[in-house]
Parts: structure tokens; sequence; C-alpha cells
């Protein structure tokens, strides 16, 4: 089963992914610099990671509207508030069901990885 990923160290150099189980497909993301500047200070001096799986509403458009934190390890240090900051930015391409773009709820992780020092 795909799952979506988002790594702050590659996410530049990422694709966009295919169609998730058989669902909406990813048109737009964070970029990296929008991912940095929401990475939660604390975390990021300590150098650590995070996980934060989001539920939404997916609108006919392709917005997420509705967003909260289903699950957020660790707790305490920010990952839900910085992604909750960055998912207007994802967009999804509209689902069709019999001919009419349909809406519909959506979870997916965004995986938070301290950005690498510059070289």
């Amino acid at each position: 089963m795909p799952v979506l990923l988002m790594a702050l160290a590659l996410l530049a150099d990422y694709p966009l992914p295919p169609v998730i189980d058989g669902g909406p497909r990813l048109r737009a993301k964070p970029s990296a610099r929008d991912m940095a500047e929401a990475y939660p200070r604390d975390a990021l001096r300590a150098e650590i990671q995070g996980r934060v799986v989001i539920a939404c509403h997916l609108t006919a458009e392709g917005r997420l509207t509705a967003c909260n934190v289903a699950e957020e390890t660790p707790s305490g240090l920010g990952f839900g508030a910085a992604t909750l900051k960055i998912a207007p930015l994802f967009r999804w391409a509209p689902t069709y069901g019999g001919g009419k773009s349909v809406e519909g709820d959506v979870r997916f992780p965004v995986i938070w990885n301290p950005p690498s020092p510059p070289n």
C-alpha cells in the first residue's frame, strides 16, 4: 500500500506520488523552504525528527479544510502545530465519482526530518 511521506531533507528532489490507495493524487506540496520555516525550533536545535498524521476534509476542488492532528510523535515539541501550518499548501487533483468531482475525508502522514547543514 503506497504511503505518502514528506521528508524534509529530500523534499525538493521527491517526485509527486502516484494515486494513493486509488484516491486523490497530490498536485502540490510544501517546498523545502516552507517545511524549514515551519520546523519547530526546539526540535530543530536538538535535531529531533517527528511524524504527524493529519485528518482533513478534502474539498471537491482539491483543498484541505478542517484539519486536525490525529497522531503526533514525539508529542509536545510542536510538530502537530507545524503540520497544521503547512496543510493549506497541499493541493490534490479532484477525485471523480460518476463523472463528478467528489469530496471526502483523508488522513496522511507528514514526516519531519531536520534539514542537513549547508555544504
